[in-house]
């Protein structure tokens, strides 16, 4: 045998020194003569791992061993020589900007990290998860420090699926995620019309990896679509929507579908947070013309996606919206019969074997708001079932508000109009649109009132506003915010502007109060710090001056010396706005500033309900108002520009 041979046999696998190595998932290659092989990762973990951050979880190596000979056991009788550590950076995300793309594939190049690029937290890169809709949530930048608004835009893999646009809010986004079965790889591109564009390519991106098993084993979720035998076949909604979008039954069903898998986002999602993994059901589906992007319609595009099951009933319309059967209405005597009424036509339209299992949801179509009893007529929200058979029922009502596609799901922002004496919304202003959230409108009085028939146009007007979030806030006099006393001359000239007050000012002895703070109208001013006086509630608010000045609002009661908020002075950090808890009083405070930084709660963080004081784009607080009894029962924001 050859002398190099015997070396060669005597030498183990650990000992030899590879030339080049390859540590990329996308393509490029990285070159190492130093005799280990690095793990594979990401082109952003490789980029990240250069970055000053440590890790956010320790990197598991344990089950890489296996699958590289140079970290195989030793097969020679000398032990193999000691391997270096590698240093691996992991991060929640495929973290990587890239300013340029490679014109050929659409791949990253390995390019400087973008301290603005998208940054997931609610999933780590190379997750596996078992639904086609994942909801996903994290940050741009650094919230804390600078938060920014903007748009998020997700390009799916491979182009399989249309972007998507989300809005990013105080540097905080959410989105939604269309998966393909196998390996995901999504771009999410950020924008904001604060930060200069590159005019190279996309500035602030990053990747993330998600590998999408269907579990084909465990029963389906099946949706069921229950239609009355004489059904016109059409679903209760406003004259706009119906002028819009339609409100017959193949609207009906893309609604339903796309709602569908926005629970099992939503479930996935919750189930995760409570430590249970992302657990969740699956639906049957069928390959069929795709409805989950508006685009996929225009374009004729086929898609597996949930099959909606249309099952037609034995009984007419009249005999589903029969009030003695109707769950909400109180005389009501036969309350549970839609349930039994579902159940038969479903266990005939699937004829289920012995032994077999089944999960459905099934909504009725020709469910109905009746105007002169307040009560919706054939509805149940009712879940059981019998041998073989799990089953939930509701009704069609809110189908109006569903989302029609993945497009519409943040789209969703109105203002509801009310008159005195209306107990029902009979006007509203709808903001829907398919590609990015109103984030502030601006509304006059000539306007609202022109919109309202001519009868009510001189009564008092209140606005309930919802948010694209689902919240809510309410304006029971619009007119107090557009009057002369909702405005007032700050010591400059300037003209001030009241917001909402918050709190009922209705407590014994309460007396009006209001400060314009002497830092919005005299420049030489500089406002250093704010002391909270508070126990369980607000008692008043002082704010000190570099001069040894102070203005106070309220009271200097509740417990000895308050808390002080300093502010950063020496970064021009100033007050943007206040979150408080609010009910009959001001239970709690918490200071905002431009800087991102918030206080803790001071007083009861618990009590009344949250509310968010911020003065709208080109404005700033000039002052506070409101009133004080035995502690602060009001307090509004004065504004200016």
């Amino acid at each position: 045998m050859p002398s190099f041979l015997k070396d060669l046999r005597r030498r183990s696998k650990a000992s030899f020194k590879t030339d080049t190595t390859f540590s990329s998932s996308n393509g490029s290659h990285e070159s190492s003569t130093n005799g280990t092989v690095p793990a594979s990762v990401s082109s952003s973990t490789v980029d990240s791992a250069l970055g000053p951050s440590s890790p956010e979880k320790p990197f598991n190596n344990k089950n890489r061993s296996s699958s590289n000979p140079s970290l195989g056991t030793a097969q020679g009788n000398d032990p193999p020589p000691p391997q270096p550590r590698l240093s691996i950076v992991t991060s929640q995300s495929s973290r990587y900007s890239a300013i340029g793309m490679s014109p050929a594939t659409g791949t990253p190049k390995p390019l400087s990290t973008s301290p603005l690029a998208p940054r997931v937290l609610s999933i780590s890169d190379n997750s596996w998860v078992h639904q086609k809709v994942l909801l996903i949530y994290g940050t741009v930048g650094d919230p804390a420090q600078q938060p920014l608004d903007g748009t998020l835009t997700v390009c799916h893999h491979q182009d399989t699926f249309p972007p998507t646009s989300w809005p990013v809010c105080d540097s905080h986004f959410k989105a939604l995620l269309h998966l393909q079965p196998g390996p995901n790889r999504l771009r999410l591109d950020f924008t904001s019309p604060r930060i200069p564009s590159s005019h190279t390519a996309l500035s602030h991106s990053s990747w993330v990896s998600i590998n999408f098993l269907p579990l084909i084993s465990a029963p389906p979720l099946q949706l069921v679509l229950l239609v009355a035998k004489d059904s016109p076949e059409t679903f209760d909604a406003v004259p706009e929507r119906v002028q819009r979008e339609g409100n017959g039954i193949d609207t009906a069903i893309r609604k339903y579908r796309m709602a569908a898998y926005l629970w099992q986002a939503f479930t996935g999602e919750q189930m995760n947070r409570n430590g249970f993994g992302r657990r969740c059901f699956r639906y049957e589906e069928e390959w069929q013309p795709g409805t989950l992007s508006c685009r996929d319609m225009e374009a004729g595009q086929l898609r597996n996606e949930a099959k909606v099951h249309v099952i037609r009933l034995n009984k007419t319309v009249a005999e589903i919206r029969d009030l003695d059967i109707a769950q909400q209405y109180e005389p009501a005597k036969r309350k549970g019969e839609l349930y039994s009424i579902a159940i038969g036509a479903v266990r005939a339209h699937f004829a289920p074997r012995a032994g077999q299992q089944q999960y459905v949801s099934a909504m009725f179509l020709d469910t109905h708001w009746d105007k002169e009893t307040q009560t919706v007529r054939g509805h149940a929200a009712l879940g059981g079932g019998v041998e073989g058979l799990k089953l939930a029922i509701f009704g069609s009502h809110s189908l109006q508000s569903y989302p029609t596609h993945i497009e519409e799901v943040v789209g969703i922002a109105f203002i509801e109009l009310f008159t005195e004496r209306d107990d029902l919304c009979h006007t509203w202003i709808e903001y829907v649109n398919s590609t990015n959230v109103m984030r502030q409108v601006t509304l006059t009085d000539a306007d609202l009132r022109a919109r309202l028939p001519e009868d009510r146009r001189t009564r008092k007007l209140k606005l309930k506003i919802f948010s694209g979030g689902g919240g809510d806030y309410t304006v029971e006099d619009f007119a107090q915010l557009t009057t002369k006393a909702a405005r007032t001359k700050l010591p400059d000239g300037r003209l001030g502007f009241r917001s909402s007050k918050l709190g009922f000012s209705n407590m014994d002895g309460s007396s009006p109060e209001e400060v314009i703070l002497e830092s919005a109208h005299i420049q030489t001013k500089l406002l250093l710090k704010i002391k909270i006086y508070h126990g369980f509630c607000l008692d008043g608010l002082e704010f000190f001056y570099e001069d040894g000045t102070s203005q106070l609002f309220g009271k200097r009661g509740g417990k000895p010396g308050g808390s002080t908020f300093e502010l950063d002075t020496k970064r021009a950090e100033v007050v943007m706005g206040f979150y408080l808890r609010a009910g009959v009083w001001i239970d709690g405070i918490q200071i905002l500033t431009n800087l991102g930084r918030r206080s803790e709660i001071y007083g009861n963080a618990t009590g009344g309900s949250g509310h968010m004081l911020v003065p709208p784009r080109g404005y700033s607080i000039a002052g506070v108002y409101g009133s004080c009894a035995q502690w602060v029962d009001g307090f509004g924001l004065i504004i200016s520009r």
